[in-house]
C-alpha cells in the first residue's frame, strides 16, 4: 500500500458483532483471542461505541443469541463496560428458532446434523446478501459451487462423505 491510499474499515460496532459471533464457534483448540479483540474494540472506542448499532446489526444478521452470549461473558468475566440495556435488548429478541439452532451447532463439536445445518445457514445468508447476479439458484447449486464440483453426482458423493465425517 502506498502512502495516501484511501481504505475502508467496518464500524467498531460491526467489528464487535463479527468478533463475538465468530469467536464463540467451537474449535479443536479453543481460542480466547476473540475476547482480547472484543475488549480492544470496546476500550479503544470508549464512549463512542454505538451500542444501538451492535443491537441493530445483531438483529439484522440474525446473531442475537451469539452476540448476547459473548457480551454477557465479556461483562461477567472481564468486566467489559457493556450496558445492561444492550444485553436486555439482545435477549428480548427476536430470536428465531433457526438462529438458536445455528448457535447451538456452531458452539459444539461437529456432527453430521450440525454440518448440514451450518451448510444450509451459509447458503441462506449468501442467498440473502449476495448481489443478484451471484446468488445460487438453489441449495444444491450453492453446495456444488462451494465444494467446487462439476456434477450433481459428485455433489451427492462428496456430501455423503462429509456427513459421514470422512472429509472436511
Amino acid at each position: 500500500m502506498t502512502v495516501g491510499t484511501t481504505t475502508s474499515a467496518a464500524a467498531a460496532a460491526d467489528q464487535l458483532v463479527h468478533v463475538c459471533t465468530h469467536g464463540l464457534r467451537w474449535d479443536v483448540t479453543p481460542t480466547v483471542r476473540w475476547a482480547a479483540d472484543a475488549m480492544t474494540i470496546i476500550r479503544s472506542s470508549d464512549e463512542r461505541l454505538d451500542w444501538a448499532r451492535v443491537v441493530q446489526c445483531s438483529r439484522a444478521w440474525r446473531v442475537t443469541v451469539a452476540t448476547s452470549t459473548a457480551l454477557s461473558w465479556l461483562r461477567g468475566a472481564l468486566e467489559a463496560p457493556v450496558p445492561e440495556w444492550v444485553l436486555a435488548d439482545l435477549k428480548a429478541g427476536p430470536r428465531l428458532p433457526f438462529e438458536r439452532a445455528i448457535n447451538t451447532v456452531s458452539t459444539r463439536p461437529p456432527t453430521p446434523l450440525g454440518f448440514a445445518v451450518m451448510s444450509f445457514d451459509r447458503y441462506r445468508r449468501f442467498a440473502r446478501l449476495a448481489p443478484a447476479e451471484t446468488r445460487p439458484r438453489s441449495f444444491p447449486a450453492y453446495l456444488r459451487n462451494a465444494w467446487e464440483l462439476e456434477s450433481s453426482g459428485q455433489m451427492l458423493l462428496h456430501g455423503g462423505r462429509k456427513l459421514a465425517g470422512r472429509t472436511r
